[in-house]
């Protein structure tokens, strides 16, 4: 399976995924916070894919090998934390996520 299929599949699968969490928890639809999900999993998948190339490219491009494998990687962890962190303020409840926000000082300008 190549990555284009990887990434379209994942692509539904967030979004029909997203849209049960609404439904089920009642919340208003945001196309940013849909967004910001989806661009997180396709840079994971993206990373994965760019480590996975890396251990295939021949040994005359051995540096290249190297740094591609290590920013994979990078790119990979980075965005599976921030995805985590984002996964966690989708699935938050309305009430949980106004408390969050009430504590949190306010900055004005």
């Amino acid at each position: 399976m190549t990555e284009t299929r990887i990434i379209l599949i994942c692509v539904l699968l967030i979004a029909i995924g997203y849209a049960i969490v609404l439904v089920r928890r009642r919340r208003q639809f945001d196309l940013n916070e849909l967004t910001l999900v989806i661009v997180d999993v396709v840079a994971v998948i993206a990373g994965v894919s760019m480590y996975v190339h890396a251990w295939m490219m021949p040994d005359t491009l051995s540096e290249q090998a190297k740094w591609t494998g290590i920013a994979g990687v990078c790119m990979a962890m980075l965005f599976f934390f921030q995805s985590v962190s984002v996964f966690k303020k989708v699935l938050a409840t309305q009430g949980e996520s106004a408390a969050g926000k009430k504590d949190s000082p306010e900055i004005s300008a």
